[in-house]
């Protein structure tokens, strides 16, 4: 039964009231509007991401030049986190809005499996500043010892962006009786409501705040060193900018996400559609702007595509 009280030996990452929080997670409050904006507003991204991301990565993987650059392999990476961001939040958000009669293993999965990729957008956009950083402030140094380490870094990557999600996920399966994390849930709770979780998070994201404001501004202060009134420093300053407000952006609203009470509906509803409009916006900043990708783009017979 929901109201059962379960115990939970020694200290938990996640409180223990969590196993009997199913209700405030889901949508039995006869109130389905923030669940089904975020279920429509993430179907239309994926589509959207996931055709420029294809799109785009085609065209860095035709291009042998293009595909064996560090700033190409961390946008892939990027992109596909982006894609698959999306698609499994508009799977998790379904569960809730259709009442999907799953076991909630299933729902605690699908959701640390959402929360590693917004993980994997966060440090792929922390790992790009900080390669942009070295090629422009270490150019002699910046090949041997950016593809001497890009391997690492990636599986490093993927492993932060895995390790609280699954972590969490682990802990709340071994505190319950298998017959809890089996039984068939309509409310299709998640693992990482806690109020630690939502800390950890927020300090995850203000770190790596940190390594990209740090990163732009070594890269903007070398520019001003180099000179103010070439081209390419122009240029180098207009994208800083346009990247900083993107960045802005992806993180400001997931800090509301994570500390504004789910009581102010309204607001968390308008601060969610700012958001996805910043992460879908993404292969758009990062990747036709650019103009060795944009110069090798198939030609696409649809004009409003192109």
């Amino acid at each position: 039964p929901y109201g059962e009280q379960v115990p939970c030996p020694g200290i938990c990452l996640l409180p223990c009231t969590l196993l009997n929080m199913n209700v405030s997670n889901g949508t039995d409050n006869g109130d389905n509007t923030e669940n089904i904006v975020k279920t429509w507003v993430q179907l239309v991204d994926f589509l959207s991401t996931s055709f420029f991301s294809c799109l785009i990565i085609k065209t860095i993987q035709a291009e042998a030049e293009l595909k064996q650059q560090v700033r190409y392999i961390l946008l892939n990476h990027h992109l596909i986190s982006v894609t698959f961001y999306f698609g499994t939040g508009f799977i998790f958000h379904c569960f809730r809005i259709f009442r999907a009669d799953v076991p909630r293993i299933v729902c605690w999965m699908t959701f640390s499996i959402h929360i590693t990729f917004a993980r994997g957008i966060l440090l792929t956009l922390t790992l790009m500043a900080a390669n942009t950083y070295l090629a422009v402030c270490w150019p002699l140094r910046y090949k041997s010892f950016v593809h001497t380490i890009k391997r690492k870094a990636l599986i490093m990557m993927w492993i932060l962006a895995l390790l609280h999600p699954l972590c969490s996920m682990i802990q709340s399966c071994t505190e319950v009786p298998v017959s809890y994390f089996t039984e068939r849930d309509l409310t299709c709770p998640s693992v990482l409501d806690s109020t630690l979780s939502k800390s950890i998070a927020m300090l995850f994201i203000f770190l790596l705040l940190i390594v990209i404001a740090l990163s732009y501004f070594l890269i903007y202060r070398e520019g001003r060193r180099s000179g103010h009134f070439t081209t390419m420093n122009v240029k180098g300053r207009r994208t800083i900018l346009i990247h900083g407000l993107q960045i802005i952006l992806h993180i400001v609203p997931t800090f509301i996400i994570l500390a504004v009470p789910k009581t102010l509906q309204a607001f968390r509803v308008f601060n969610f559609i700012i958001f996805a409009v910043a992460q879908g916006s993404s292969p758009i900043i990062y990747g036709l702007r650019c103009r060795d990708i944009k110069s090798r783009l198939p030609k696409i017979p649809i004009k409003c595509c192109s």
